[in-house]
């Protein structure tokens, strides 16, 4: 825990509630190389991205920044970007959570990924994607008690993570 970059926003997320659904993929580049890719990649992506201005290097990708997917309206809540060259070994991370649900499975949920630079090979970082949420009802009924909603999160998350390498 001690090296994450935000280390007390790491353990009050792994101390929270929910059903847990995890993905993971190692990719052959930096720590901060990766977690711009997933930002490219894996926040703007496909969802409606708010193009708010909030200056930074990425105007659309800061504290605060919202996209829209089927779920609901998504937010931003901390960055804690991995540094270029990461000699620290310290692990950056980024939290968003579901501020506007709007579909029958989730009441909320709170996300976190995490870049975790390799110990023996500064190249490259393991990329974990954790979700906590809370099923609707209907998410229980309907999902089998939200096992479905496990496997078909899961299975997204997978998606997503595998077209970063």
């Amino acid at each position: 825990m001690d090296r994450y970059l935000n280390r007390a926003r790491a353990e009050s997320f792994f101390m929270e509630d929910g059903q847990e659904v995890e993905a993971s993929v190692l990719l052959r580049r930096p720590p901060a190389e990766a977690y711009a890719l997933w930002v490219q990649h894996c926040w703007g992506g496909n969802a409606q991205v708010e193009r708010k201005s909030f200056g930074g290097t990425n105007p659309c990708f800061q504290v605060g920044a919202t996209r829209t997917t089927y779920q609901g309206t998504e937010r931003v809540s901390v960055i804690a970007v991995p540094p270029e060259g990461n000699e620290s070994n310290r692990i950056g991370s980024v939290h968003y959570e579901l501020v506007g649900a709007r579909g029958w499975f989730f009441q909320g949920y709170k996300a976190m990924v995490s870049f975790i630079p390799d110990d023996k090979n500064s190249a490259n970082t393991i990329v974990v994607w954790v979700v906590k949420y809370d099923p609707t009802q209907a998410g229980i009924v309907l999902c089998c008690g939200g096992s479905m909603l496990r496997l078909l999160t899961r299975q997204h998350l997978k998606a997503q993570l595998a077209a970063l390498q």
